[in-house]
């Protein structure tokens, strides 16, 4: 057996292996910023509800709703693994829920969720097109082709406090899921880095913020929306 020490040239390599490890795992990854632009993003709508205004606004973009819902939509540069979602917000108003459990039949208003649109394995084929909403349509055109749609999953804010930290999958459609895990401040203020767990690959943010149901009004200012 061979006790002699390492040499000089060993204890060199080693220290560069190690070195460059330490260099690799300390190196943050890059986030990729969201656009804020509205001209970056598509205005979906869904049938006989009226659509929000949109504005550009000097730190973000601001979602003018009453009594309205619209979906907004934004794809990524590229496809991109997400591990977390910082999301930066301000909402001025509130909902009409009158006592009705919010996420129910006639109160399933929700002031803001973010969506991650995750990348199926197959697009829609044009019987399935023919029988999707048309919110799915719209949305399926915008995609490369080839492309579909795995689900959503949605972070959401809430006004009852009994939703906070549930999951569900939303009622009319097993495409959306969602967390219930935004929280607002008394001043309006969402300011959050939400882990992400989920391999499949993010194509695209979705915006929802919903007053329909309840009639009601209030602004959403969108500030930082980053993945990374």
């Amino acid at each position: 057996m061979n006790t002699s020490p390492p040499s000089f040239f060993s204890l060199r390599m080693l220290k560069s292996l190690i070195l460059a490890f330490v260099m690799v795992a300390s190196t943050p990854t890059l986030a990729t910023e969201v656009s804020l632009d509205p001209a970056d993003w598509h205005l979906l709508s869904y049938r006989g509800i009226p659509s929000h205004r949109i504005f550009s606004k000097e730190q973000g973009m601001k979602i003018e709703v009453k009594r309205s819902a619209s979906p907004l939509v934004a794809l990524l540069p590229k496809p991109t693994v997400a591990n977390e979602l910082i999301i930066r917000a301000a909402i001025d108003g509130g909902l009409n829920l009158r006592d009705r459990p919010q996420g129910t039949k006639g109160a399933d208003d929700f002031r803001l969720r973010i969506g991650l649109i995750y990348a199926g394995d197959q697009a829609l084929d044009s019987f399935q097109l023919a029988l999707a909403p048309s919110w799915l349509k719209r949305l399926a055109k915008l995609l490369p082709d080839g492309t579909g749609v795995s689900h959503v999953q949605f972070l959401n804010t809430y006004s009852d406090p009994v939703l906070q930290n549930l999951e569900r999958a939303h009622p009319t459609t097993q495409l959306w899921q969602e967390r219930f895990i935004l929280d607002v401040n008394q001043m309006g203020k969402i300011d959050q880095s939400i882990s992400v767990v989920d391999s499949a690959k993010v194509i695209g943010i979705w915006i929802s913020t919903d007053g329909d149901d309840t009639d009601s009004c209030f602004d959403v200012f969108i500030e930082q929306i980053s993945v990374s």
